[in-house]
């Protein structure tokens, strides 16, 4: 069962009263809050003869808003014949176990011979075996009971959940998203800022690198025609020098 309400706290302290009145208790509360809503959940245990008068009241004096019934009937018949049978299989087991004993005592009481002691290793084997079938038994037993009680437990008294949820007012200006939204907007900028002087400042040096690989190059430049110059003139020298003395011969 689903309900709406304006206070849950309040609302949950008077249905776990009336559930009391009603022979019933709270098996499992649970709350979760968010920024928008407040939800209470109870699983409730009710006397099955109580049951429909319970949800009855809880329509009549809250904002229902969804609900959701299921009757079923639990049988707890195979279950408690499953324990009879088991525990009838026990009682046939210890007799077992008492007939084993009385043939040890009477086995001491004769005089020992081979035939005798194998006799005794025997009873002794079936006794240890037994002991093991019947703590296997036990636990089998225990099992059943467990469940027995469970489920008896469960066709006395139905079970109900209701949840309770409140909407919080929805508000138009939230602080704490003023907060957050100024707090991001800040850092965007200052990641914007922080990226822009990186780029700045590697197109500064992409630069200042290129103006340097320039000025080597036109040095290089330079000192080559230099040579060129130079070498070329040598050679203009050394021809003339070579003329004028082929025409002296």
């Amino acid at each position: 069962m689903k309900i709406k309400s304006k206070n849950p706290y309040e609302e949950r302290k008077r249905i776990e009263e009336k559930a009391s009145e009603y022979g019933g208790y709270v098996e499992r509360l649970s709350r979760s809050e968010s920024k928008y809503e407040v939800s209470l959940s109870l699983t409730l245990r009710l006397p099955a003869d109580s049951f429909d008068d319970f949800v009855g009241w809880l329509v009549d004096n809250f904002e229902v808003e969804s609900c959701d019934v299921r009757m079923y009937t639990v049988s707890v018949f195979l279950t408690k014949t499953e324990v009879d049978v088991l525990e009838s299989t026990m009682k046939d087991f210890e007799s077992y176990s008492k007939d084993f004993d009385e043939l040890m005592d009477r086995a001491k009481e004769a005089n020992i011979t081979p035939e005798l002691l194998e006799v005794m290793w025997k009873i002794i084997e079936k006794k240890k075996s037994l002991t093991y079938e019947m703590a296997d038994l036990q636990k089998r037993i225990n099992s059943l009971k467990y469940r027995l009680a469970e489920t008896q437990e469960s066709s006395e008294l139905a079970k109900l959940t209701v949840n309770l949820f409140y909407k919080k007012p929805v508000k138009i200006v939230d602080k704490d998203f003023t907060r957050e939204l100024a707090i991001s907007v800040k850092e965007l900028v200052e990641n914007a800022v922080r990226a822009l002087k990186d780029v700045t400042v590697g197109a500064m040096t992409l630069f200042l690198n290129l103006c340097a690989l320039l000025v080597h190059g036109l040095v290089y430049v330079l000192v080559g025609l230099i040579g060129f110059v130079a070498i070329y003139k040598l050679v203009v020298f050394f021809r003339e020098r070579f003329s004028l003395f082929t025409k002296k011969k």
